[in-house]
């Protein structure tokens, strides 16, 4: 049993029954009958690999803004904070949110060893962050949950300035005849690869706050 993902689900508010539904699950999923070339139930060659290193967590530094009344995130000295995504799912498109706009990522393929690693990363950046601030972890208002089927689904914000969508969306698809797509018709249940940052950690009714920020989204195959 993982430890680690009990304790999430916990503190997730999931009740008894629900974790022992889930690992139950998890345990049956073992008899999934996986690639030997690619380690996951992908055909062929796995399309949900990291397309580069995932950033060092040894390097990210948190730097105080006091201006601003924030922690700033740096990474490699006065590097911005930049994480590109394996493969990920989109299942409800993008939606306004204040003068922003959201988007909902779900890692999908599971058995892929990029979408393991890419959410270790997500659990260890959190990890990171409470041990920094040396608060409890219910106190970090978390930006990902685990579904009963353990999928995990996490959140990403697109800023908007004027009016115009600050992201860079892209359709590589190959039934796609249209190269770029507008935020206001951004489609449902696709898949993307997405390039993303994140500035800091501010404090909010009591609460630690960070966002995930997306500058590219590229759909994909």
């Amino acid at each position: 049993m993982d430890i680690d993902e009990r304790e999430c689900l916990i503190e997730a508010g999931y009740s008894e029954e629900e974790i022992n539904d889930f690992f139950k699950d998890k345990l049956n999923n073992k008899e999934l009958i996986l690639n030997e070339d690619t380690g996951c139930s992908c055909l062929n060659e796995c399309k949900n690999k990291l397309p580069n290193n995932l950033p060092d967590m040894n390097k990210i530094i948190f730097k105080p803004d006091l201006e601003n009344k924030l922690i700033r995130f740096n990474y490699q000295g006065n590097n911005k904070l930049t994480i590109k995504t394996p493969r990920i799912f989109v299942p409800f498109g993008i939606d306004s949110y204040y003068k922003n706009w959201s988007i909902n990522f779900e890692l999908k393929n599971k058995d892929c060893e990029g979408i393991k690693q890419f959410k270790q990363f997500l659990f260890n950046f959190e990890d990171l962050i409470v041990n920094k601030l040396e608060i409890d972890r219910s106190l970090l208002n978390t930006q990902f949950k685990i579904h009963r089927n353990f999928n995990t689904e996490f959140y990403g914000r697109i800023r908007n300035q004027y009016g115009k969508c600050l992201c860079t969306i892209e359709d590589k698809r190959k039934s796609s005849q249209d190269r770029y797509i507008n935020v206001f018709k951004f489609p449902k249940e696709v898949y993307v690869k997405v390039e993303m940052t994140t500035d800091g950690i501010w404090k909010l009714n009591n609460m630690f706050c960070y966002k995930f920020v997306v500058t590219k989204l590229t759909l994909v195959d």
